[in-house]
């Protein structure tokens, strides 16, 4: 099962499957890049060469230069649920619990959201610009300092493009 795709920008994808599989998608051909012992649930890129990739047991897929390198446990084991790169130093992933980190370029940090809702999406414009979503309407703005719980429309929101 296929469960995520992104474009690199000069005509290429990465997708992550259920069974941990990392695929690049180059010119009409399909090969498999890396794998994770978790299942990866999410991707994005920012330009060629730059990919994350995240999942269950806190699992972060980093691609750099055609090499995925697997970090597991690094920010604990919440499950990741989504990944969003503005750029390659400005890349923020969810999961359960409330669970948000971001990577600088070099390091990836926890950002507490101060809220305990499973998120399922997020969608990252700047460093302080951030928006996730989650379960029972959970809408969340970060502004570069702190996580705002905002009003929301609805009871139940999936994934969200924000």
């Amino acid at each position: 099962n296929l469960n995520g795709i992104a474009a690199y920008g000069n005509g290429s994808y990465v997708a992550v499957t259920a069974q941990g599989q990392i695929w690049k998608r180059t010119g009409k051909t399909w090969s498999q890049v890396g794998s994770s012992p978790f299942p990866l649930v999410a991707v994005t890129a920012a330009g060629a060469g730059k990919a994350w990739a995240v999942g269950q047991m806190g699992v972060v897929a980093t691609e750099a230069g055609g090499n995925w390198n697997l970090q597991i446990g690094n920010l604990g084991n919440s499950n990741l649920a989504a990944v969003h790169a503005s750029g390659a130093k400005d890349v923020w992933a969810v999961g359960d619990n409330g669970f948000a980190a971001h990577f600088d370029g070099s390091t990836w940090s926890q950002a507490p959201t101060g809220d305990s809702h499973h998120l399922r999406g997020v969608w990252a414009a700047a460093p302080d610009d951030v928006w996730a979503v989650g379960l029972l309407g959970t809408i969340l703005d970060f502004n570069g300092d702190a996580w705002e719980v905002l009003d929301s429309p609805a009871t139940e929101i999936g994934r969200a493009h924000v």
